[in-house]
C-alpha cells in the first residue's frame, strides 16, 4: 500500500527496499557532550540506584545544553502517508507526539508556534 502511495505521488522510482536498506549515520556528539555510560544489569535486573544515576547524568547534560536541535525542516505531501525512518531512540515518537500536540483536529484553527494555518 505504501509503495502504491509512493508511485501515485509521482515518486515511482523510489523503492521501499532502498529506504529500508539506506545506511543511517548518527551525528557526532559535540566535544562537550559525552555518551552516557552503558551498564549491564546485575542478575538480569536493573537496580533503582542505576536508573537514578543514569537519570541524574542525563539531567546534568540537559541542564547544561537543553537544545540538541537548532533547526528542523519537515516536508510532507497533504493526504499521503509519510514514512519516518530512524534508529531506536532517535526521537521518531517524540517528533510525532510533538507535532500532534501542536495541531487541533476538527473545526478548530490549526496553530503552530503562534502561526495560524488556514
Amino acid at each position: 500500500m505504501l509503495l502504491n502511495a509512493l508511485k501515485w505521488a509521482g515518486t515511482g522510482d523510489l523503492r521501499i527496499e532502498e529506504v529500508v536498506k539506506e545506511e543511517i549515520r548518527l551525528p557526532k556528539l559535540p566535544s562537550n557532550i559525552r555518551e552516557l555510560p552503558r551498564t549491564k544489569p546485575k542478575n538480569g535486573k536493573v537496580s533503582r540506584e542505576t536508573v537514578l544515576g543514569l537519570v541524574a547524568e542525563m539531567k546534568r547534560h540537559l541542564d547544561h545544553d537543553p537544545f540538541l536541535v537548532e533547526a528542523f525542516v519537515l516536508s510532507m505531501i497533504a493526504g499521503l502517508p509519510t514514512l519516518l525512518v530512524g534508529p531506536h531512540g532517535s526521537g521518531k515518537t517524540t517528533l510525532v507526539k510533538t507535532l500532534a500536540s501542536a495541531f487541533y483536529i476538527g473545526k478548530r484553527r490549526i496553530r503552530f508556534k503562534h502561526v495560524t494555518v488556514k
